[in-house]
């Protein structure tokens, strides 16, 4: 009998172990899952970094640098640990850098992720001169009912518990302007905008970023900086055509079936108006303070936005060049070689001149698939204008024009 009953106890202990591993790898394989399915990034350092202890100052510093939402409004001069009583927090002082409202909304996103991820911390703090702004970590007899994040830390760890809850808990808090889709979509649109505007340029380039968004009644109006362009290959050069000018714009998204969002309206500032007057007629006057203390600092990242993207277009072309506008890239034009007005009205106007650059050097144009270069060279010897198209790969020429510099007539 004590043999059966060993046995059965033998085999109950084996299928334990077997339960348990089996149970032990869905948890491993639903964790990885849930990290999977984490939207961008950004969340998923961020859920690495869950169960900081408080005395791990790296990790601490490091989520704040992960969520800086105010950093266009306010400096850090420094973080520390402090008690208040029998609680422990992490209190920050913050540097305005401009003179507008620092977003109360901000800190308290950037609040409630630390408490999240730093289960010890019993509050955060911010100071900025005279005023204080704490968020405590769950309702208690110190917060006096203030805000809080959770009603008791069964709850506060419900938020980490996966990368599923994570997840939620993130879309809950976080700014809507960070969504990755959103943004996703905006440039969607803008960049559709900009290939239907520079058609007859070869790349054409948008550069956006979003300054707010606000969720109401399943749709999201978002208001944006928005900078469009097209590029041209210019003496070897991918040069942008025009002078970038930032337009303000205000967009109504929706949300598919399929949980994309989707533009559902688009406003721009009237064509002539100002940057700074179309921002303070198209934002409310919050956003549009902020905005124009750091217009400079946008302006810099639209910049840059734009480079980057005209860049990757040089580079998935296997060419290696500088990008830039005209201003980069100085050049001689053709009355400055003494050519008259009258000559260049000529050559304005003659179709089968148009397509070659007025200064000396060349320009690049994609034809039938064929990307073929036109050239503009001034010959001093007998003051002539030659004008030459031949293709890229080949340098087969195509056609070739000579015109006199004094009369504007063809010669030769």
């Amino acid at each position: 009998m004590w043999m059966i009953i060993g046995g059965v106890l033998a085999i109950a202990a084996a299928v334990a172990i077997i339960v348990g591993v089996v149970m032990h790898n869905n948890a491993k394989a639903r964790e990885e899952a849930s990290v999977a399915a984490l939207s961008s990034d950004l969340y998923r350092k961020l859920y690495s970094l869950k169960d900081t202890g408080i005395k791990e100052e790296d990790k601490i510093t490091e989520i704040r640098s992960l969520t800086a939402y105010y950093g266009y409004n306010a400096d850090v001069s420094g973080a520390e640990i402090k008690k208040d009583g029998k609680n422990e927090g992490l209190v920050i002082s913050l540097i305005k850098k401009g003179n507008y409202k620092l977003q109360g909304e901000e800190l308290e996103q950037q609040a409630m992720v630390l408490l999240a991820l730093v289960p010890d911390l019993d509050f955060v703090e911010y100071t900025l001169k005279d005023a204080t702004y704490r968020k405590w970590q769950q309702y208690g007899e110190n917060s006096g009912g203030q805000v809080f994040v959770a009603e008791d830390d069964k709850k506060m760890k419900e938020y980490t518990k996966d990368g599923y809850a994570f997840q939620a808990f993130m879309d809950t808090i976080r700014p809507l302007y960070a969504s990755q889709s959103l943004h996703e979509a905006v440039g969607k649109f803008l960049q559709e905008k900009a290939d239907e505007s520079f058609g007859d340029e070869e790349c054409a380039v948008e550069a956006h970023r979003i300054v707010s968004a606000l969720g109401k009644d399943g749709k999201t109006e978002v208001s944006v900086l928005t900078t469009t362009g097209g590029y041209r290959f210019i003496n070897g050069n991918l040069i942008r055509l025009d002078k970038m000018n930032i337009k303000p714009a205000k967009m109504l998204l929706v949300k598919n079936a399929e949980g994309d969002y989707e533009l559902e309206h688009a406003d721009f500032a009237d064509i002539g108006t100002e940057t700074e007057a179309g921002i303070r007629l198209m934002f409310v006057k919050e956003t549009a303070d902020n905005v124009i203390g750091n217009l400079e600092t946008f302006r810099e990242d639209l910049t840059n936005q734009e480079k980057k993207a005209a860049t990757a277009y040089a580079t998935a072309l296997g060419r290696t060049c500088e990008v830039g506008t005209f201003a980069d890239f100085p050049v001689v034009y053709l009355d400055k070689k003494g050519v008259s007005s009258e000559v260049m009205d000529k050559v304005l106007v003659d179709p089968k001149l148009m397509p070659y650059p007025i200064f000396i050097g060349n320009q690049e144009f994609l034809e039938n698939a064929r990307r073929y270069v036109y050239e503009t060279s001034y010959r001093d010897v007998d003051d002539t204008i030659l004008f030459k198209k031949y293709e890229f790969n080949s340098k087969q020429t195509k056609e070739e024009y000579k015109i006199s510099a004094k009369t504007g007539d063809y010669v030769g």
